[in-house]
């Protein structure tokens, strides 16, 4: 049944599982950060290496974008599934998905552009275009990079998060979901203000997984797979630094949601930072770092760092508060299993 066969019969559409950060009220642009052809650890700038854990709250879907036979996928006979990504026959998170999911959220809680879209949003948005290089940058465009003719290498890297253990895969069902009713307008009307103009971006609560016995097959990763993500940065600004841990969830006040089935309550994980190696000059003299940090120091200079983000105003209350509230883990919610 389609969503629009529910309005006909005044069938009321279950309640919407995702909701809006606001667009910030103005773009902060400030001068780009020094770039990768020169270390500059030892004025206020930092460069490091962060190792964290990642741990699957719910089922974890990454599609490899192939079907495959289920009993390629050691399970019983007779079946079709869409597999997980792997690398070298391991269950894998790749590097670009985990990217951009934290650049999500630090647009969403940073005084950052609107990247380039064909919706409608707020004029003072608009009116600020793109960044360039050579320019001023927004804090997502300095950590992450931009493109285009002037682009801006990002000073962020991720590797591919590798399993920590056993990393054990079950198929479940990812049940049909109708993508939002437009009724002829540009967006879906639970998308737009009553001026038709995108309310923020968008975000899916965390919620308990559906499933059922529709839909595509799918091979996830089971919850409570832990995984060893690694991460690199370089010239980081302390509030720039600031911006990147609190979008990868280190002030722990909120879980990230990454992959596909979202609505379906797939994709909740939750990251830990377990070391942290900064880098000096003098690691090209033989001294490597200028020292590294875990435990009680580590999440010490975590709070320092979201502190300073916060006094230079690059993380902003009411986006961060509402991200919070979105995505708070645990929850009661249940996924949906109907339109929407």
């Amino acid at each position: 049944m389609s969503p629009g066969d529910y309005t006909q019969r005044q069938v009321p559409l279950a309640p919407k599982p995702y909701d809006f950060v606001p667009f910030p009220q103005s773009v902060t642009r400030r001068p780009l950060p020094h770039g990768i052809e020169t270390l500059c650890a030892d004025d206020g700038f930092y460069s490091g290496n962060l190792t964290l854990v990642l741990e699957t709250l719910t089922p974890l879907f990454v599609a490899s974008g192939r079907y495959e036979l289920s009993e390629d996928l050691t399970f019983s006979k007779g079946a079709i599934a869409r597999g997980c990504y792997r690398i070298g026959g391991q269950p894998t998170i790749p590097a670009a998905s985990l990217k951009g999911c934290v650049r999500s959220v630090a647009e969403a809680v940073s005084p950052s552009h609107v990247s380039l879209t064909k919706v409608d949003i707020p004029r003072h948005l608009k009116d600020t275009g793109q960044c360039r290089a050579g320019d001023r940058s927004c804090p997502a465009c300095a950590l992450f990079g931009t493109g285009g003719t002037k682009a801006h290498i990002s000073l962020v890297r991720f590797e591919d998060a590798l399993p920590a253990g056993e990393a054990k895969t079950s198929l479940r069902s990812l049940i049909p979901l109708h993508a939002p009713q437009a009724s002829g307008q540009r967006l879906p009307p639970a998308y737009v203000d009553k001026y038709g103009v995108q309310k923020g971006r968008k975000f899916y609560f965390h919620n308990m997984p559906a499933d059922g016995s529709e839909g595509d097959r799918c091979e996830v990763v089971q919850e409570k797979t832990l995984f060893m993500a690694r991460m690199s940065f370089i010239n980081l600004e302390g509030p720039l630094l600031g911006v990147l841990f609190f979008a990868l969830s280190l002030d722990g006040t909120f879980r990230l949601k990454l992959g596909g089935g979202k609505p379906l309550g797939f994709g909740s994980i939750a990251l830990t930072a377990i070391e942290l190696r900064l880098l000096s000059s003098a690691c090209f003299m033989g001294s490597a770092e200028r020292g590294a940090m875990e435990g009680a120091d580590l999440a010490e200079f975590v709070i320092d760092m979201l502190e300073g983000a916060k006094a230079e105003e690059l993380l902003l209350e009411p986006q961060v508060e509402k991200l919070r509230e979105i995505l708070r883990w645990p929850t009661s919610r249940v996924a949906v299993t109907e339109p929407y």
